[in-house]
């Protein structure tokens, strides 16, 4: 029961990156013919393989708009923690990914205030 968890945890996670992946690969497609988009995932240096469990939960709330400031400002703590001990600083994938991110929470924190205006 538990090693067929395991492989369900890794097949969602692989599942998950894929994800990802397409959304780099359409963001790349989108430069290439010169549309607009993010460009958070454009260059080498992301790949959605580095991107972990945590990652995956984040972007699940975010999808189903079920996250809060505080939530996400706990996950970016989490990130930006694990990559302050590298002496030299290049964004990481998660990095990157945690940009993109906060890039889709933002209109959903700001919802309920613009609600109120109209």
């Amino acid at each position: 029961m538990k090693e067929n968890m395991f492989e369900n945890s890794a097949e969602s996670i692989q599942a998950f990156q894929a994800e990802i992946l397409a959304l780099k690969e359409e963001e790349e497609r989108a430069k290439a013919a010169k549309e607009r988009g993010t460009a958070h995932f454009l260059g080498e240096e992301f790949n959605a393989e580095e991107l972990t469990e945590e990652d995956k939960q984040m972007w699940e709330r975010i999808k189903s708009k079920n996250i809060n400031p505080g939530e996400f400002d706990a996950y970016r703590s989490s990130v930006l923690s694990a990559e302050e001990e590298k002496p030299v600083h290049h964004p990481t994938s998660r990095e990157i990914f945690l940009a993109f991110l906060a890039n889709k929470a933002l209109p959903i924190f700001l919802e309920p205030y613009l609600n109120k205006e109209q």
